[in-house]
């Protein structure tokens, strides 16, 4: 595991009243192995195969705790379908959604970024985030 997100997420729970269990580090372990987003359901089958015991709800509580602490993002795409990204370490992205075959793909753009900062100056508006999602179908399902 790697020792800044347990240091953090061990942080976070103390300044919350909340203590670093087994079942958590196991939970964060596995989520840092996964390579892009992932949703509940897949990342309990990931942690059933380290701990049996561990349960669903036990894992999305454990989640929302890693995107409160800054650890993991939340993104909710079609049909109510959260998924899950590592932040930290990570630059801003934007995300394209395939309605079809529900692939996430994400990417960077300056001019979108730039265009985004000159609307917000304009209207004398102070970006603290956002979240960009474009919905549509990918070169493979055309």
């Amino acid at each position: 595991m790697n020792n800044k997100e347990f240091e953090i997420l061990d942080d976070y729970l103390r300044s919350v009243g909340q203590f670093l269990t087994l079942p958590r580090i196991i939970i964060l372990d596995t989520f840092l192995k996964v390579d892009g987003h992932v949703s509940v359901k897949d990342l309990c089958k990931e942690v059933k195969k380290k701990d049996s015991q561990i349960s669903p709800a036990t894992v999305y509580r454990t989640m929302k705790l890693l995107v409160e602490s800054g650890i993991a993002s939340e993104n909710e795409f079609a049909d109510d379908r959260k998924l899950f990204e590592k932040t930290l370490g990570k630059e801003h992205h934007d995300h394209m959604f395939c309605t079809l075959c529900k692939k996430v793909s994400e990417f960077h753009n300056e001019s979108i970024e730039k265009l985004q900062e000159e609307v917000a100056q304009e209207h004398l508006f102070e970006i603290t985030h956002h979240r960009m999602t474009l919905f549509g179908v990918c070169d493979e399902c055309h």
